[in-house]
């Protein structure tokens, strides 16, 4: 061997492993391994968006001009005229935009009858029609602003309550004239409604009527109770 001979070698070694890692290099990717993807978001169900607050009612339109033609107030029932007090000025007085709201009570409207049962009569106009409404003492009576009087169908024209066997009878004509509402009727407790002019007797509510003007009758005995619509039932 000759003396540079293990010299060469020692170099073709070098030079073999030079490329064998320039080749390993080459084919191995050294760049910094890529981060893993986060994780995927779960998917939220996404709340609905709130409803819109309804739109306000229109206000009520009005359905003419209200004219109050009488106002009566304290025991329109009695036989004494002297208990009843004509307050139609004073109710005109209170109508707001064709419209009345009223809480009849002696401080605001007097007191004519002391210790007597007391209502409060309204007879109004409302577009050209009439109308008209009875409350008691402290009960709150309204013609709203869109009121509308039915037309009149259901007319009493005659009404007693008594014991007729002994001719013990009051005439209560007005008084259930006055409790005809939107053309129908109903009449209980008699003795509390009328008074009682026979204590102790069996007693009898008779009604005669006009319906759509064709005239009618009812008869009734005390505990029962009478009622009228449109069929005249």
């Amino acid at each position: 061997m000759r003396p540079d001979q293990p010299t060469r070698c020692t170099a073709l070694i070098a030079l073999l492993t030079a490329c064998s890692l320039a080749t390993g290099c080459k084919d191995k990717d050294l760049s910094p391994p890529a981060r893993p993807a986060p994780p995927a978001k779960p998917a939220h169900s996404m709340a609905p968006a709130p409803a819109p607050p309804p739109a306000p009612a229109p206000p009520p339109v009005s359905t003419g001009k209200l004219v109050i033609v009488k106002a009566t107030w304290g025991a329109l029932y009695s036989k004494s005229k002297r208990q009843v007090k004509n307050v139609t000025q004073q109710l005109r007085a209170l109508v707001r935009d064709d419209s009345l709201s009223i809480f009849p009570s002696t401080r605001n409207l007097g007191e004519p009858a002391r210790g007597q049962t007391k209502y409060l009569k309204v007879q109004y106009k409302k577009g050209g029609l009439a109308g008209q409404k009875v409350v008691g003492e402290r009960e709150l009576l309204t013609i709203p602003v869109d009121d509308k009087p039915p037309p009149v169908r259901l007319v009493v024209t005659k009404a007693r309550y008594g014991d007729f066997a002994h001719r013990r009878v009051l005439d209560v004509t007005a008084r259930v004239a006055d409790l005809v509402e939107d053309n129908a009727l109903s009449v209980s407790n008699f003795n509390q409604t009328f008074g009682d002019p026979a204590s102790g007797t069996n007693k009898e509510l008779r009604v005669s009527y006009k319906l759509d003007g064709r005239a009618g009758s009812k008869t009734v005995t005390e505990g029962e109770v009478l009622t009228l619509s449109g069929k005249g039932q």
